[in-house]
């Protein structure tokens, strides 16, 4: 599934859209499904994408609003 997500965000950027999601798999082959703890999963995911996301100094939203102001 990770080469599909990867795929997807691409092709996103390409059309210059940018978005942060997570995504999480459990086999329910081992003991049923928490849906608790794939909810989180999938949010801790989308927030390290976020993280990455804004840590490149050309994506700062501090630098878009000044720029902006300027």
């Amino acid at each position: 599934m990770t080469a599909e997500i990867d795929q997807l965000r691409r092709e996103l950027a390409e059309k210059g859209y940018h978005v942060s999601f997570g995504v999480a798999e459990q086999d329910k082959a081992q003991g049923g499904l928490d849906m608790h703890g794939l909810v989180m999963e999938a949010d801790r995911r989308m927030l390290g994408a976020k993280q990455e996301f804004y840590c490149k100094p050309e994506n700062n939203r501090r630098n878009r609003q000044a720029d902006r102001r300027s």
